[in-house]
């Protein structure tokens, strides 16, 4: 049976540039859950002159029966959704394709799509720059001192208690160790970051074979500490007060992923203490009113993932994959390619009903590429290291991926159009969450982060835990 694509629902908050792409493929209905108004003012508008107060706050979580009645009322074949609950009387709705803009796309119940034969597409690896670059960001804020100071100066008292310079001295980073727990997509962003600066880098991730380094050892060697573990029941408080004893003096202490990896009043007290020098956290759950009376603490309302780039970044690998669909060829980020393999499913996914070809041009022109030479490149074939990967920080089969397979302008892609080092290109694994390696170099199938956009909490009935349920419990603690 033939999936033709005439109407598509998007309730996922997805750039402009993104949007016109799909509007070469259907009609497009653009109802996002949370509101976007204050994401396009400032796109065209200083932020000095929008008045946030006027603007409407709508923030709509579709749960399963609200959505099926929205499928069923636009007709879509197309679901792009981010929050809203996917289960049960959604896959009876009429929709063809569900794609969850999330890393681990857990709104959406994977058992029941799989058994109606519903590809689910996703979004592994979104955020990774955001989170990587906003990590970054806490780190040279706390080193340098510099909202203390500019608090100093906005306040004229800059040069009491104590001679500028001692009072604001910080720690050159260079040569420093950072270590990093987790190494998944945002693990892997921040140690090539780390690294650019000169710094040597530990790694702790049991399920990650280039990860050599136990908790213990990191926390005992790394001047920087920094949070990437994936949210379960393995890795909650990984960092307690025993942890946070073994760290080592005036360590800084980083955490972008999630408060439940760590025992909140046992770094409380470390701080008090003076044995962690300073601590940057992407969350606010927790956090008890002394930690935010102090100076060397920073916390921001996780915001690590907020950026135009990501809006844009995840509706071009939806895109990417829909196009590989739409030239019947199996998309890249799926979570349920068994419905793509399946013979006797009635759902078979053969979506020539779209003319793939028209598409590619447009896009392409889109692109300001050569249409002739782009359809010359050739087809996909299979990497030196695989051509295959989810999860990859470096986006796979990614429209304007960096090392992207078969991505329109993907540096180093296979088959890109504008793809540098083109056929053959390295850094692609047929393995989940894979980051520039082959065969699970560098990857991990961390599921569950809390680095995406949509509230973790959209978890559907009877839905389906991804790759990392295949991880055996209590591995994290190593040897003390």
């Amino acid at each position: 049976m033939e999936i033709s694509i005439r109407k598509i629902l998007i309730t996922a908050p997805l750039g402009k540039n993104a949007r016109h792409r799909f509007e070469q493929l259907g009609e497009v209905i653009y109802d996002p859950w949370i509101d976007t108004a204050i994401n396009e003012m400032t796109e065209t508008t200083d932020a000095s002159e929008i008045n946030l107060s006027s603007l409407p706050s709508k923030v709509r979580i579709c749960g399963p029966e609200e959505m099926a009645a929205k499928i069923k009322d636009t007709g879509a074949d197309l679901l792009i959704c981010e929050s809203d609950l996917c289960s049960g009387p959604v896959f009876s709705s009429g929709v063809k394709i569900i794609a969850a803009c999330r890393e681990d796309p857990k709104n959406v119940d994977a058992t029941g799509a799989t058994e109606a034969g519903i590809p689910i597409l996703y979004t592994p690896g979104r955020t990774a720059d955001a989170v990587a670059e906003h990590t970054l960001a806490l780190l040279f804020s706390l080193n340098q001192h510099l909202l203390p100071a500019d608090r100093a100066v906005r306040a004229g008292t800059i040069y009491s208690n104590a001679p500028t310079p001692p009072k604001y001295r910080s720690q050159e980073l260079l040569g420093k160790v950072f270590g990093i727990v987790g190494f998944g997509d945002v693990g892997n962003a921040v140690k090539w970051r780390a690294e650019a600066l000169g710094m040597k880098t530990m790694v702790c991730d049991p399920y990650n074979p280039n990860a050599h380094s136990t908790l213990a050892e990191v926390l005992r060697t790394s001047d920087v500490i920094s949070m990437h573990a994936p949210t379960l029941s393995e890795t909650a408080q990984l960092m307690g007060e025993l942890e946070f004893s073994m760290c080592k003096p005036n360590a800084i202490y980083l955490n972008t992923a999630s408060f439940t990896l760590q025992d909140t009043q046992a770094l409380c007290a470390a701080l008090q203490s003076g044995h962690i020098a300073a601590c940057g956290l992407d969350h606010i759950d927790g956090v008890p009113p002394e930690m935010l009376a102090m100076e060397n603490v920073l916390v921001t309302p996780g915001i690590s993932a907020a950026s135009h780039n990501v809006e844009e970044r995840q509706g071009d690998m939806i895109f990417e994959d829909i196009f590989r669909l739409l030239e019947g060829v199996p998309p890249i980020r799926i979570l349920n390619p068994e419905v793509l393999a399946s013979k006797d499913s009635s759902r078979n996914v053969n979506v020539r009903s779209v003319d793939a070809n028209n598409v590619r041009a447009k896009n392409l022109e889109m692109k300001n590429v050569d249409v002739e030479s782009a359809n010359a490149a050739p087809s996909p074939a299979t990497a030196s290291n695989g051509s295959i990967r989810d999860n990859a920080t470096n986006g796979s089969s990614g429209i304007d991926g960096v090392n992207g397979v078969s991505g329109v302008d993907g540096v180093n892609g296979v088959d890109g159009v504008d793809g540098v080092n083109g056929v053959n290109g390295a850094n692609g694994a047929a393995e989940f969450n894979n980051s520039n390696g082959a065969n699970g170099t560098n990857g991990t199938s961390f599921t569950g982060g809390t680095n995406g956009s949509a509230p973790d909490e959209a978890t559907p009935e009877n839905g389906k835990q991804t790759s990392y349920k295949m991880r055996k419990p209590a591995k994290w603690q190593g040897k003390k």
